[in-house]
């Protein structure tokens, strides 16, 4: 069967198009699948928001609605309705990093020009000028590029890494932001069947890719020209992110395959080598995060289920610096079904994670999904209300998060907006002010 059969209209090798309505599914079951599912879940998210074609099968730009109450484009976002903002270029982020409270760049995919085509995209943030977008090159070609996360060492230094289609498979897409514009970088590994996790920056290492190259983990660092291999254990597996304080400590987590078992990693300034514990619901088929604080303290966070097709829950882990140990984590008030995406930590008392619950009868192919939050501070966890979508809107998902200070963090994720050109992609963003949660307008 397609890995991508669960989705009505879909199938591998076939043409894109959006067959409505927008399927939930791609959240939940696809996300717990063994990559390349990584690759259908991308593919998905492109189809289920992309444009239904025009004459001669090229889509129309989308419209893009005028800043409203409620709306703003730079940092003060005034009173928050519940809204959902489509990018100018019709694409979604899914991946966000913030160098400073006025600095952040996201990145993702969708239908961009000039040929208004599926292609990988990025926007930047400025705390002076609100949104612009960034053209991003695609070197190999593929089909439906996208970009998952990106990681910056300063304004003018980022990597974004990603994945596209490939003759019928998939390989790893990695750019580099030197500033002002976005350049291809030849990924590590081989040409085709890696899979790439995760991309992290520190003063102290540098920028680095993780992930799994010919079935083993693999953590590369970017020297500027080429990569480095990092000295990491021979393992089957896949290391899925990881986290920095110092250059002589990092934190790494991942899975083995054969035996499936998580592992985590620590690097100590020399090499990296694996702990005797790990967050044990880390596994190949649930999206894993993390992140550490100053002080040595991380957090890693999840989803969990019975099965693949089973309601999950969120589920996360403290590394106190010598061990793990599973947390109490709360599922948000009437959720049928929830998931974590991604946390970030800037003290031992702060720490934001995102994601998505779905209330009611669950269903993995209907529903609406709605953002979710929780804040750790240092001994709990507890509920931060975030600002949903309106009724017959779909997927209030936060898949991006960055946190500067706990007095600013962004948030967002891909959504679609009923208008004038029904379910064309888009994105929602959601600045934390140190009280709240507020929109802010992508444009």
């Amino acid at each position: 069967m397609s890995r991508c059969a669960l989705v009505p209209g879909l199938a591998e090798g076939s043409a894109w198009r959006y067959y409505g309505p927008v399927p939930m599914d791609w959240l939940t079951p696809l996300s717990r699948r063994r990559k390349p599912a990584k690759l259908c879940v991308a593919l998905v998210v492109a189809a289920a928001l992309s444009l239904v074609p025009g004459p001669a099968g090229v889509a129309a730009p989308p419209v893009v609605p005028s800043a409203g109450p409620g709306m703003a484009t730079g940092l003060r976002a005034q009173s928050a309705g519940p809204v959902l903002l489509p990018v100018d270029t019709g694409a979604y982020l899914l991946g966000l990093t913030c160098t400073s409270r006025s600095f952040c760049i996201g990145v993702g995919s969708g239908v961009v020009p000039p040929k208004w085509g599926d292609a990988a995209t990025s926007e930047t943030w400025s705390r002076a000028t609100g949104w612009r977008h960034r053209s991003v090159p695609t070197p190999l070609g593929g089909e439906t590029p996208v970009l998952h996360n990106v990681a910056c060492l300063g304004p003018s230094s980022c990597l974004a890494e990603g994945i596209e289609g490939e003759n019928g498979g998939y390989a790893g897409l990695v750019v580099h932001w030197d500033g002002s514009r976005w350049t291809d970088v030849a990924a590590p590994g081989t040409p085709s069947g890696d899979v790439l996790d995760d991309v992290y920056c520190h003063p102290g290492v540098g920028c680095l890719v993780l992930g799994s190259a010919g079935g083993m983990v693999i953590i590369d660092r970017w020297t500027g020209s080429g990569w480095t291999a990092q000295p990491v254990p021979s393992l089957r597996g896949q290391a899925a992110g990881m986290s920095c304080t110092s250059s002589s400590d990092c934190v790494a987590v991942g899975f083995l395959l054969s035996p499936q078992r998580p592992i985590s990693l620590q690097w100590n300034g020399r090499r990296w080598v694996q702990l005797a514990t790990a967050p044990s619901f880390i596994n190949p088929y649930v999206p894993a995060t993390i992140s550490c604080d100053p002080q040595g303290t991380c957090l890693s966070v999840s989803s969990a289920a019975k099965t693949d097709e089973s309601p999950s829950h969120p589920v996360s882990a403290l590394w106190d610096g010598h061990k793990w140990s599973a947390l109490p984590t709360p599922a948000q008030v009437g959720a049928t079904s929830s998931t974590f995406s991604m946390v970030s930590c800037v003290s031992r008392t702060f720490c934001m994670t995102i994601g998505a619950y779905v209330t009611g009868p669950y269903a993995p192919q209907n529903g609406q999904y709605l953002p979710y939050g929780l804040l750790w501070d240092g001994g709990h966890w507890r509920s931060l209300p975030m600002t949903a979508p309106p009724v017959g809107k779909a997927m209030g998902w936060l898949s991006g998060l960055a946190c500067s200070s706990s007095s600013f963090c962004m948030a967002i994720g891909p959504g679609t907006t009923i208008g004038p050109m029904q379910n064309h992609p888009g994105t929602q963003a959601q600045i934390w002010d140190g009280n709240t949660w507020v929109p802010l307008l992508v444009t």
